[in-house]
C-alpha cells in the first residue's frame, strides 16, 4: 500500500505538523524575562546609590574618611596621606604626614556641625561626598594645607598648586624631595591590611 493511500484510509494516524512557532515563542519569552531581570537589577542599584545627605558632628577616621551618625563617608576630590605614611622634608628626612593629616582634620572639625552631600560611590559601595562646615569646603582646606592631594577629578587643582608653592604639609620638601602619592604608597604597602579598619583598604 502506498503512503498516499495509507494517509487517505487512516487520516487520524497522520503525524501532526511540528509547531515551529512554539520554540521561537519560548526563546522570545526567555529573552524578555532576562531583560526584565537586568532592568530590575539596574533599577535596584540606581535606587540604592541615590544621593544622600548627612549632617551632624563628625568622627574623623583619617585624612579623607569620616563618620556622621554611623555613616562612613569618603571625601570627594581629594586623597589624604595614609596614616602610616611618611613624607620627606627639605633635607630628605621623613615626617609622619599621614598622622599629621588625621590630626589636622580632627582639630578642624572639633565641635563643628558637618554637612556631607553624596556625589557618587566608590568601588566598595561607600558614599563619596562633598563635605563642609560653616560654609567651608573641607576638601579644599585639606588640599590647600598640604594634607591631601587632588584626585583624577582635579577639583582642587588650584589648592594643590598653592600648597606646592608654599611647601606646606606633605609638600614641605617640594620640589627637591617629592613625596609618594597616597595611591602609590597604598599599592606599595598593599600587603599591610588593617582588619580593624575595613574602611581603610591599605595602610
Amino acid at each position: 500500500m502506498s503512503a498516499l493511500m495509507y494517509d487517505q484510509l487512516h487520516p487520524l494516524s497522520k503525524p501532526k505538523e511540528t509547531n515551529t512557532m512554539k520554540p521561537a515563542l519560548q526563546w522570545g519569552l526567555s529573552v524578555v524575562a532576562m531583560l526584565l531581570l537586568i532592568a530590575g537589577v539596574w533599577w535596584f542599584q540606581l535606587v540604592s546609590q541615590s544621593p544622600g545627605s548627612w549632617t551632624g558632628n563628625a568622627t574623623v577616621l583619617d585624612g579623607d574618611h569620616l563618620k556622621i551618625r554611623d555613616q562612613l563617608i569618603r571625601l570627594e576630590g581629594m586623597d589624604a596621606w595614609e596614616p602610616a605614611q611618611g613624607c620627606p622634608d627639605a633635607t630628605g628626612e621623613l615626617y609622619p604626614c599621614g598622622e599629621s593629616a588625621t590630626a589636622f582634620m580632627q582639630l578642624l572639625l572639633k565641635d563643628e556641625t558637618v554637612t556631607c552631600t553624596q556625589t557618587s560611590r566608590d568601588r566598595f559601595k561607600r558614599p563619596i561626598a562633598s563635605c563642609e562646615f560653616s560654609g567651608n569646603d573641607i576638601g579644599s582646606i585639606m588640599v590647600r594645607s598640604g594634607h591631601a592631594v587632588v584626585t583624577w577629578s582635579k577639583r582642587y587643582r588650584q589648592e594643590e598648586l598653592w600648597a606646592k608653592k608654599w611647601r606646606v604639609g606633605g609638600w614641605r620638601g617640594w620640589p627637591e624631595q617629592e613625596p609618594v602619592l597616597p595611591k602609590w604608597w597604598r599599592w606599595k604597602h598593599r600587603d599591610k591590611v588593617n582588619p580593624e579598619h575595613p574602611y581603610r583598604a591599605f595602610q
